[in-house]
């Protein structure tokens, strides 16, 4: 099932190139938040489904997002492992906006879309036969 979760994300090759402009920039100064995009659950589903789909039958496609969905998944987390149940009492339906601006601005980032990210990963997997296709 898809889950009404988000997060946000950013390709660890991002993380990377942001340590390296951190501590070669002079202008650095401070924290930055390094993430390039928050997304939902259901979005990344659909992206899945539409770069690879060949492999859509391994990707959830019915919806929990609503308000029965998300109040069902609530009540039935108190039945699961207490990390998890948690996770989910804490975490469904909260929608995560991290400002990014300030890394952009001072060390004239630019990230790379979470999708492109996805894309890469998943090929990755494809590439050594860690995800098998459909039969």
């Amino acid at each position: 099932m898809v889950l009404d979760l988000n997060w946000s994300g950013v390709d660890v090759r991002d993380v990377a190139k942001a340590h390296i402009q951190g501590m070669e920039n002079p202008n650095a100064k401070g924290r930055y938040i390094c993430a390039a995009e928050s997304l939902d659950l259901k979005d990344i589903c659909s992206m899945l489904i539409k770069n690879f789909p060949e492999y859509s039958g391994k990707v959830p496609t019915t919806d929990a997002t609503g308000f029965f969905g998300t109040s069902l998944t609530t009540f039935l987390s108190y039945f699961q492992p207490i990390s998890m149940g948690s996770y989910l009492r804490t975490n469904l339906g909260m929608k995560y906006n991290c400002d990014n601006s300030k890394i952009k601005k001072e060390l004239n980032f630019e990230f790379m879309s979470v999708e492109e990210s996805i894309k890469d990963t998943v090929q990755f997997f494809i590439d050594r036969n860690l995800i098998k296709k459909n039969k």
